[in-house]
């Protein structure tokens, strides 16, 4: 088989493979707005359950970026 060949059967299989990370992001999408919705219905805020010895479960609000990062700034972020 030729180069293009190799290169169009390669390409040929790229859409299942874009549909495994989309699917793959949902799935984390999901998981993780459902654990915010459960921390939020289940636990008082600032109550810590401890899942394993090194994992706890918080209920926080962050009020900034990631890891609440800029969440004391002037408002211009």
């Amino acid at each position: 088989m030729s180069t293009y060949g190799n290169w169009l059967a390669e390409k040929a299989h790229e859409p299942r493979k874009t549909m495994r990370w989309l699917w793959l992001s949902l799935l984390l999408l999901l998981a993780d707005q459902a654990s915010k919705y459960l921390a939020s219905t289940m636990l008082m805020y600032g109550e810590s359950v401890s899942v394993t010895p090194f994992f706890n479960w918080v209920h926080r609000h962050n009020t900034g970026a990631a890891f609440s990062f800029l969440a004391d700034a002037g408002g211009w972020q």
